[in-house]
């Protein structure tokens, strides 16, 4: 039983996962940064009542669609403004991204990552995890955001956003 122990041990050791490690090129450090300023202007119109600001800072496509697998569908740009009010009784914040892989195919970027996110419920703090796949595509100004899909990692990263 130790021996076998020992041995599941250093196959777990051997298959960690690269990210721990990983060093970014400048470009896909670019694609992060522009993840990161994308969540904090979510967080930032949120707390101002803005949606517009989000928009001004986070590129996006007109025809960008966002799965939340929670969601029966992908919502687009308009489903922001048309559940604002929701959101905003959303109290979230962004407490760290873990990125996995950022594969960049010539102007299109995708991004493979773990999002953790602190829902402030009225019980307390929750933190949430959920994986994500985010595309963008390089544009005249810079990333433009075209696309993403996150899943809950755990039936519970669901419940505070429900």
């Amino acid at each position: 039983m130790r021996r076998f122990s020992l041995a599941v041990i250093a196959l777990a050791l051997a298959c960690a996962s690269p990210a721990q490690a990983q060093q970014w090129t400048a470009e896909q450090q670019e694609v992060l940064d522009f993840i990161t300023g994308c969540w904090d202007a979510w967080v930032g119109a949120l707390a101002d009542e803005t949606p517009d600001a989000f928009y001004e800072t986070c590129r996006q496509d007109e025809d960008v669609l966002f799965w939340w697998t929670e969601d029966g569908a992908p919502n687009g740009k308009s489903a922001v403004y048309r559940n604002w009010k929701y959101w905003r009784k959303v109290d979230v914040d962004w407490a760290d991204m873990r990125p996995i892989a950022v594969n960049i195919f010539g102007d299109v970027a995708i991004v493979y990552l773990y999002g953790y996110w602190i829902a402030n419920t009225p019980d307390g703090p929750v933190t949430t995890e959920a994986k994500r796949t985010e595309v963008f595509q390089r544009r005249d100004q810079g990333w433009t955001f075209i696309g993403a899909q996150a899943t809950p990692a755990t039936p519970a990263d669901a419940e505070p956003y429900q």
